[in-house]
Order: structure tokens, then C-alpha cells, then sequence
């Protein structure tokens, strides 16, 4: 019984930490290459999102997720993508289509590359 857990906790880590990394592919919204970063100004991890977009010389949008419009546009497509939209975390990074919650900038700067 144990074994069944364990193999079960490490299939629910896997789908997670595979969405996670690999992004989920929706229509882009722009033809050119993007970054949007939806998130709150206030949020310690949206900062270091864009210090790190910075640091990379990565332009981006940024949506402030406490606008009703920002919310309409990006809820639907988060849930088209299979992410939570009753629990989540900043920032909720689009990259021409790709969404991911709360990844490094290791993995939003791999995903723009592969765009270009």
C-alpha cells in the first residue's frame, strides 16, 4: 500500500512540475514574440520577475491582476490551459502563449528564446 501512495504523490508531482516547466500552449495573442506578466505591483515575486526580465533584456507587458479587465482576459486562458484559477501564484507568465505560474526566469527566458 505504501508503494501505491509513494507511486501516486510522485504521478501528481510529475503532471505538476511537467506543467510547470514545460508551459501549457495556447493561441499567442500577438504574432511577434511576447512576454506578459500578470501579477499584483505589490508582489515580491512579480519584482524579481521583472528585475529578472530586465536583467535579460527581455521586454515585456505587465497586467496588474487587480484590474476586472486584466482578470476577464486572462482567467479564461488559464483555465484553457489547465491551470487553477481559484488558487494560484504570482505572477502567471505568458510567453507567446505559454503559460506558467510562478516559474524562475530560468524557464520564461528558455521559453522567449525558443520563440525568436
Amino acid at each position: 500500500m505504501k508503494k501505491l501512495l509513494f507511486f501516486a504523490a510522485m504521478a501528481v508531482v510529475g503532471y505538476f512540475g511537467y506543467q510547470q516547466f514545460t508551459g501549457n500552449k495556447l493561441e499567442p495573442l500577438y504574432e511577434e514574440p511576447y512576454v506578459i506578466l500578470y501579477g499584483n505591483p505589490r508582489c515580491g515575486w512579480c519584482q524579481k520577475m521583472e528585475k529578472g526580465l530586465q536583467d535579460n533584456d527581455i521586454d515585456y507587458i505587465f497586467e496588474n491582476m487587480n484590474e476586472q479587465e486584466v482578470q476577464d482576459e486572462v482567467l479564461p486562458r488559464m483555465e484553457k490551459a489547465g491551470l487553477n484559477t481559484m488558487r494560484f501564484n504570482y505572477p502567471i507568465m505568458d510567453v507567446n502563449g505559454r503559460l506558467f505560474m510562478r516559474p524562475d526566469i530560468e524557464t520564461v527566458v528558455a521559453a522567449y528564446n525558443k520563440t525568436k
